[in-house]
Order: structure tokens, then sequence, then C-alpha cells
């Protein structure tokens, strides 16, 4: 009887570390985009041309371009950011945890944006943005993986 109590006992520290996990890894995005934000603020200030009433000049599809370049940067600096701590903090299955990290700030991008994130003129630009999410938190959970098994292999031989 006292296995099957400490067995469940140990069920519930995985489940709160899982959930730790996957929302410390979306605070952390959240926190490394918040700290970000002023220099995308210039970057997109800097390059970004509205033509809606005038003729749009030939080098206009670079002022289009350095804005989704700088968006799709920062989500992935944050998410690289959010998946990293992730990892370090799950105690196992750190891939699941990141793609439900992933899930989890990409729902919020929706709920906050009111679902306009995939605009219908720039359908596939928005997605290719939104793609740095998952893109960042699994290289960075893949990296924080590795950077965890490597510090526990060097504490077990030494």
């Amino acid at each position: 009887m006292r296995d099957i109590w400490f067995m469940k006992e140990q069920v519930t520290n995985e489940l709160a570390r899982t959930f730790l996990a996957v929302i410390t890894g979306v605070l952390t995005a959240i926190a490394v985009g918040a700290l970000l934000l002023p220099v995308v603020e210039v970057s997109v200030n800097k390059f970004f041309n509205l033509h809606l009433f005038t003729q749009t000049p030939s080098d206009a599809s670079k002022d289009d371009l350095m804005p989704k370049v700088t968006l799709f940067s920062w989500f992935f600096v944050a998410s690289f950011a959010g998946g990293l701590v992730c990892s370090f903090i799950s105690s196992s299955k750190d891939t699941i945890h990141v793609l439900i990290s992933s899930l989890v700030s990409i729902v919020l991008i929706f709920i906050m944006s009111k679902g306009k994130v995939l605009d219908e003129n720039q359908f596939w630009s928005s997605l290719l943005i939104l793609l740095s999410i998952p893109l960042g938190n699994v290289i960075g959970g893949w990296i924080g993986g590795r950077l965890k098994r490597k510090k526990k292999s060097s504490v077990s031989i030494s």
C-alpha cells in the first residue's frame, strides 16, 4: 500500500513539474519578447513604409521584407529562450513540453490579436512568422536538453 501512495506522489510531482516547465517557458518567451520590443519597434519604424495612396516604389519589396524578417527574428529569439528554460525545468519528455509551450504561445498570440494574425493578404508570410515560434522553441529545447544531459553526465563522472 505504501508503494502505491509513493507512486501517486511521484506522479503528482511530475505533473506539477510539467505544468511549471510549460508555464515558465511561455513566461520566459514573453519576458524576452518584451525586453526586445524597443529594438523591434526601432527596426519596424525605420524600415516600414505604408504606400496606400501613392505609387509603390521599386524597392518596396525590400521595405516590406525587413519588418517580416524582424518579426520572425523577434519571435524566434523569444521562443528560443522559452524552449531553453522549458527544457531545463522539465524532468523528462522535454520535446513534448516544448511543443506544448509552443502551442500555448501561439494560442496566446491568436487571443491577443483577436484572430487577425493570419491576414488574408499576407497569409504565407504571416504563417512563416508564426512558425518561428515552434522552430525557436524546438531548437532552444534541443540545446537545453543537450546541455542538461551534458551536465548530468559530467556530474556522474566526477
